[in-house]
């Protein structure tokens, strides 16, 4: 058998993932997965995981994302954007995320970007991509209207993974394993769009600021959000294990409390999960070698 994780991110709400990636690996001793993948926050999340630094990963978090060289909303009163990129991966490189580090690992990540030229997505495996896997990271995560940091991979400049791709369980490569799904947002949440996002896309577009293809896809991203979350529903067995917050997170509060609940929240919930502790206990018996 094989096993795969696949978490979706939402900015501040991605430190959910980081308490249930973890529990899963402190509480439930996993240690190894075979295939991986996440948009946004949830792809940095899954890079630290997959290369063994838990600790890496909650110090970012904790220490990091909680600053205003990473995130301040006053910078738009001098024409800037509020959220810095640069800052966090220089931060996240510092605490051991590597381009060598993530090829090392036995995991094969997939990283989705959404092509601004075709507004689609765009698929990138750590197997086969031969670029720098930091720069696609951060590509995955650059948000419209937040970041935009407009990376070009392979000649295309992409953009955030989440808008195309929010929770890829149904890429090709997680065929045939069981599946650790994490989403952020609270079954009320899903298919709403945040007012803020949808004045500034159509601001964007209406002063001519915006390619029409990424136009086209943020304007079906909560459609492309809410049919994945109902085709997870249906699946959801002991074939695909579901973690959700029950509680609404928020997007943007980078807060020290904030991000510290939660991380707490995610943790506490992962290891409350009935499902998934029947899947740890049947992966634990097949595949020991994934938890040494």
């Amino acid at each position: 058998m094989k096993l795969s994780i696949i978490s979706e991110g939402g900015a501040m709400r991605g430190a959910y993932s980081v308490g249930v990636l973890k529990a899963l690996s402190e509480h439930y001793g996993l240690k190894k997965i075979d295939f991986a993948g996440g948009s946004s926050a949830g792809i940095v999340n899954i890079a630290f995981y997959v290369t063994g630094n838990i600790k890496g990963m909650e110090r970012v978090w904790k220490e990091d994302v909680t600053t205003k060289e990473f995130l301040d909303f006053n910078r738009y009163r001098e024409n800037k954007l509020m959220m810095n990129l640069d800052y966090i991966m220089e931060k996240c490189q510092e605490k051991g995320l590597s381009d060598e580090a993530i090829r090392k690992s036995q995991t094969e990540l997939i990283i989705p970007v959404t092509n601004v030229n075709t507004g689609k997505a765009d698929f990138y495996s750590t197997k086969s991509y031969q670029e720098n896997l930091i720069e696609l990271i951060k590509a995955s995560m650059d948000m419209p209207f937040i970041s935009d940091k407009n990376i070009e991979i392979n000649g295309n400049v992409s953009i955030d993974g989440g808008i195309t791709a929010p929770v890829p369980f149904d890429y090709e490569t997680f065929n045939d394993s069981k599946k650790i799904v994490i989403m952020t947002k609270t079954p009320r949440q899903v298919g709403k769009s945040r007012m803020i996002d949808v004045v500034s896309r159509e601001l964007a577009h209406l002063f001519g600021i915006m390619p029409k293809a990424l136009y086209g896809a943020l304007k079906k991203k909560e459609h492309i959000y809410k049919d994945a979350y109902k085709k997870i529903i249906e699946k959801a067995g002991p074939e695909l294990v579901l973690v959700q917050p029950t509680e609404k997170l928020s997007r943007l509060d980078n807060t020290p409390r904030n991000i510290n609940n939660t991380i707490n929240q995610g943790y506490n919930d992962a290891v409350n999960n009935e499902a998934l502790k029947y899947v740890m206990c049947v992966t634990n018996a097949h595949r020991p070698d994934l938890f040494r």
